[in-house]
């Protein structure tokens, strides 16, 4: 076997709480959903996570109203789906175009992701308008429960003078 040299920029090594497996440890910066996703299917493939975010917890503010079909797809496969539809908004969401707004006679266009039986043809599941910052915290929940992940909140990162976020 031939050795890989380690790059330790952000001090990972040896302080896992709780991942000690002596695998490849992957840092991922940013406990947004992208980070936690990506977190959640590193960790279901027996990888060793550390997950860092300069903020306390997820956001308090909605980034994003909709959860896209892939992104409902992936939580899905993890088992959030339920649960990410109980905090769903039922919107139908489309545009009325007309010549004469006042006129009361238009054409309704359907926006956006596909919904209906449409939907049905492209997923097993489908978009919904459900705010991330609803959903975010199941995520995270579930990741500091798993053994060969680690999450640390209020991280940041100093270089000299200059104090950045991770």
């Amino acid at each position: 076997a031939v050795g890989v040299p380690t790059l330790d920029l952000l001090g990972l090594a040896g302080k896992g709480a709780g991942v000690t497996s002596g695998r490849p440890r992957v840092a991922i910066v940013g406990a947004g959903p992208a980070g936690l996703m990506c977190a959640l299917a590193l960790a279901d493939y027996a990888v060793d996570v550390v997950l860092l975010d300069k903020r306390a917890g997820t956001g308090e503010v909605s980034r994003a109203l909709v959860a896209s079909t892939r992104t409902m797809e992936l939580l899905r496969r993890f088992g959030f789906e339920p649960a990410v539809r109980a905090t769903a908004v039922d919107v139908d969401v489309s545009a009325w175009i007309t010549y004469e707004l006042s006129s009361g006679h238009g054409t309704r266009q359907p926006l956006g992701y596909p919904f209906g039986a449409v939907g049905d043809r492209v997923s097993p599941t489908r978009a919904l308008w459900a705010p991330q910052h609803l959903w975010e915290p199941l995520l995270l929940q579930r990741l500091q429960t798993l053994p060969n992940v680690e999450v640390r909140l209020r991280c940041a990162h100093e270089r000299g003078d200059d104090q950045r976020g991770l």
